[in-house]
């Protein structure tokens, strides 16, 4: 199979090498999806490549959305007049109708939504799972769309306002995470991840409850930091498993 390039010629160039690290004019090639050359000056000529005109425009790397839940752009707009624990006791209730195909939906409509405002890489707090299938419908949609991600499917098993649907033992909702990283081993853009997750005023989200055995070795966790006053400082209730490297512990987020 013939390798598929792509040139950007003529344009101003935001490497991120460094600071102030700008090339005023010149091109950025890809074969295959991968960068082959940041340069400046003109690109050399390469028989059947894809060649785009950049003069007057900027070239940037995409950018990183490190917290996201795709697929409720479904729930854009409702229920904005209520305050905001009012908001989230709807919200949840969402799950008692909620089905593999809207997940999907939502999830790939908010993709193409990240990549048209520049986002190429996101991390999505993938949450409410009336059943597994709907975390995977996420999941392919990302896939689908092109977009780079972490994909935190999360656990909820206490919380006053948790739907009984979506309720589920810490080992229920490790051992689904861990049949959805066996699915999708391969597909490296979006790897999986746990995310304890807990609404307000719950005191403190679950942890994976075997990680500092090993079962759990290689499982990034994920978890948001709530405006309560008890989540304020994250290491007053976790603590990375013992031997761990750095990002194979708890990310605050």
């Amino acid at each position: 199979m013939n390798a598929q390039a792509i040139t950007f010629t003529g344009c101003t160039i935001l490497p991120m090498t460094g600071p102030g690290a700008v090339i005023e004019s010149g091109y950025v090639t890809a074969v295959d999806g991968a960068i082959t050359a940041v340069q400046a000056g003109e690109a050399p000529a390469r028989e059947g490549e894809t060649v785009i005109d950049g003069r007057g425009k900027v070239l940037l790397p995409g950018l990183v959305n490190a917290h996201t839940h795709l697929y409720q752009v479904l729930l854009r707009a409702v229920w904005e007049d209520l305050p905001l624990l009012a908001w989230l006791k709807r919200i949840y209730g969402v799950a008692e109708a909620l089905r593999p195909e809207h997940v999907r939906a939502g999830t790939l409509l908010g993709c193409l939504e990240s990549l048209k405002g520049g986002v190429t890489t996101v991390c999505e707090h993938n949450f409410l799972h009336p059943g597994p299938g709907c975390a995977a419908a996420a999941v392919d949609a990302i896939s689908e769309s092109g977009l780079r991600g972490v994909f935190a499917r999360t656990i909820m098993d206490t919380g006053e306002m948790v739907p009984d649907c979506t309720r589920e033992t810490p080992d229920t909702a490790f051992r689904r995470i861990e049949e959805l990283m066996a699915r999708h081993r391969k597909e490296r853009r979006t790897p999986s991840a746990g995310s304890p997750s807990a609404p307000a005023p719950t005191p403190r989200p679950s942890l994976p409850p075997r990680t500092s055995s090993g079962r759990y070795d290689g499982l990034r966790t994920t978890t948001p930091l709530a405006s309560a006053p008890t989540w304020r400082s994250p290491r007053r209730w976790w603590r990375p498993p013992a031997g761990s490297s750095d990002g194979q512990g708890w990310w605050p987020i």
